[in-house]
């Protein structure tokens, strides 16, 4: 009897000690919600520009209606490239989570290559305004990334050289990347994914 009254006696003792430690836990990310809204609330004072702010922080003049137009005309391809990337990068890891096999990679990878590569035609094939050649070629320089991952990734299907894998995702994500920094003159009002 007597050692159930010592553990019974023992027992507020851990509950109390339990329940100070989540009150603590809870203080502390209160705390933190507190100072991130306090941070925001701080950096969403309006600042008077006449050039907008993308949701980098990175401001660019207004475009113009020739930029417009290039602007719109690229987007069209761009949706599909979107999906593309998204293909490829859902190719990837369904066969890292064995959901498929090397075979099943190669069948969703090498149509990708080649609508990439169509990609590239149809950039090529538009005329940006002076000042958005750079944003073009930057655009181009993207698509032959994500063309270039997933020959890797076809590749891949064949020798099982998880080199191949690595080096395509590199390529992913840096395409990816050039494509935000062009969305971020051209479409600045875009989602972007985290």
């Amino acid at each position: 009897m007597q050692g159930q009254e010592g553990q019974v006696s023992r027992l507020p003792g851990r509950l109390d000690w339990k329940s100070a430690a989540w009150a603590a836990l809870v203080v502390v990310l209160l705390s933190i919600v507190a100072l991130a809204l306090q941070r925001e609330m701080r950096s969403a004072a309006p600042v008077a520009s006449a050039v907008p702010m993308t949701e980098r922080g990175v401001q660019h003049a207004p475009l113009s209606a020739a930029d417009e137009a290039y602007a719109a005309a690229l987007w069209a391809i761009h949706a599909q490239v979107k999906q593309d990337a998204v293909r490829m990068t859902f190719a990837g890891l369904s066969y890292q989570m064995k959901d498929i096999k090397a075979s099943d990679l190669r069948a969703r990878t090498e149509p990708l290559t080649a609508s990439f590569r169509q990609a590239q035609q149809r950039v090529h094939a538009l005329h940006p305004p002076p000042e958005l050649q750079s944003a073009q070629d930057r655009y181009l320089n993207a698509l032959q990334r994500y063309e270039e991952a997933s020959k890797l990734m076809a590749k891949f299907s064949s020798d099982a050289n998880n080199a191949h894998l690595l080096k395509a995702q590199e390529l992913s994500q840096l395409a990816s990347e050039d494509l935000l920094r062009v969305g971020d003159v051209l479409w600045p009002g875009e989602h972007k994914p985290n």
